[in-house]
């Protein structure tokens, strides 16, 4: 599953038409509650990463976009 703001469906690609048509997830702390972790690909403003902290996730942040948040029960790993 994935979540973007800026990407409802994946478009039709040659490379991966495969994915084409899957939709965005809506970002909630119920939907986050049903993954064990999440891969943070890109910072966007629109995500509020403060829903990150009551769910118990491992959390992969290639964007250091939680730079600024502290460890809780999410468990951070910069990539």
């Amino acid at each position: 599953e994935f979540h973007d703001p800026l990407v409802p469906e994946i478009p039709s690609t040659r490379k991966y038409a495969h994915l084409a048509g899957k939709k965005s997830v809506p970002y909630t702390e119920e939907m986050l509650s049903a993954f064990q972790a999440v891969i943070i690909c890109t910072d966007h403003d629109a995500v509020d990463y403060d829903l990150l902290y009551p769910q118990d996730l491992l959390v992969i942040d290639t964007r250091n976009a939680l730079s600024d948040y502290p460890t809780s029960k999410a468990e951070i790993v910069k990539a």
